[in-house]
């Protein structure tokens, strides 16, 4: 422990609050953005899809607006894979390359959309109800 007096905890500046512009850059993360790129182009449509299958699931897993970029390449690929697997199931092209399915997976679990990451945020399951059954023959001890 070092001697001396207690740190004081930091005190937002007094100028802060009245800068708008720099109190709603430090009021905390907000929701991720969609690109430019992803909300204009008419080819993107699919991705976009993906975008707002998704966006409720993302935020809620804490994702910020640091991570909208991350968020839009996912939506894209995401995209990409569904029309390949539509395209291997009707025999029309091979399965989809083990490379996009890999970086799709990683991209979800730093989401927290896949993985065993994304499940522990659910919760556990509701336990099973008790078995009336289960001391059949057995006598309890008291």
């Amino acid at each position: 422990m070092k001697r001396g007096p207690k740190p004081q905890p930091r005190r937002r500046p007094a100028g802060l609050a009245a800068r708008p512009d720099l109190a709603a850059s430090t009021a905390g993360p907000r929701s991720p953005i969609m690109p430019d790129y992803l909300a204009d182009d008419d080819a993107l449509e699919p991705a976009r899809t993906v975008w707002l299958e998704n966006i409720e699931r993302v935020v809620a897993n804490g994702a910020t607006e640091a991570d909208s970029d991350l968020f839009a390449r996912y939506c894209a690929q995401e995209a990409r894979y569904r029309a390949e697997v539509r395209l291997f199931m009707a025999g029309e092209m091979d399965a989809p390359p083990v490379s996009l399915v890999e970086s799709l997976r990683k991209m979800g679990e730093t989401l927290g959309l896949t993985g065993p990451s994304s499940r522990t945020r659910i919760g556990p399951a509701a336990p099973p109800p008790e078995n009336a059954f289960l001391r059949n023959g057995r006598r309890l001890v008291k």
